[in-house]
């Protein structure tokens, strides 16, 4: 029996979809070692172990696999995203660093009234903001995490960061 038009595109698909599962068992324990030798909490472990999954199927998808190694390529691939959490964790203890230990919020400051403030930002807008300032990211890694373009990350954070603003000048909030 030959397959014709939509379905064979449907047969093509779910054949992709049974070969990305295929990898993702094969590859799944063995970046999950690589993880755990690094750290001990397993959340986390399990956080990068599905990033970095992402990260290999979005190359292969998109052909960008060197060579065709898929093995190579998500072992690579693990250490860059390694390299990416080492750094966000350095400046955030260095931002922490900078902070007096004990003063971090005190009541009527001006970081009392943002943690109040925050909440009543969009969800969108939080988010930007947190991923941002907080987590160190860069406008166009937001938004391949969002859906959305880097530049309305951009404009998402101009707004929220604006919207701060006027409700810390005596605006409504």
């Amino acid at each position: 029996m030959r397959l014709a038009g939509p379905e064979r595109r449907l047969h093509d698909v779910l054949v992709a979809l049974l070969q990305e599962d295929e990898l993702c068992r094969a590859l799944a324990p063995r970046i999950r070692v690589f993880a755990q030798r690094r750290w001990f909490d397993a959340a986390a472990v399990e956080d990068f172990v599905q990033e970095s999954l992402l990260a290999v199927l979005q190359a292969v998808r998109e052909g960008r696999v060197p060579g065709g190694d898929v093995q190579a390529f998500a072992l690579m691939t693990c250490r860059g995203r390694m390299l990416d959490v080492a750094r966000t964790r350095a400046r955030r203890e260095k931002l922490l660093e900078k902070l007096p230990a004990a003063k971090v919020i005190e009541p009527g400051s001006s970081n009392e009234v943002l943690v109040k403030l925050l909440p009543k930002l969009e969800r969108r807008q939080q988010r930007v903001l947190i991923e941002t300032f907080l987590d160190g990211r860069q406008s166009a890694e937001i938004g391949e995490r969002m859906g959305m373009s880097e530049a309305n990350v951009r404009v998402l954070r101009h707004r929220a960061i604006s919207t701060l603003r006027g409700w810390l000048k005596g605006g409504e909030a």
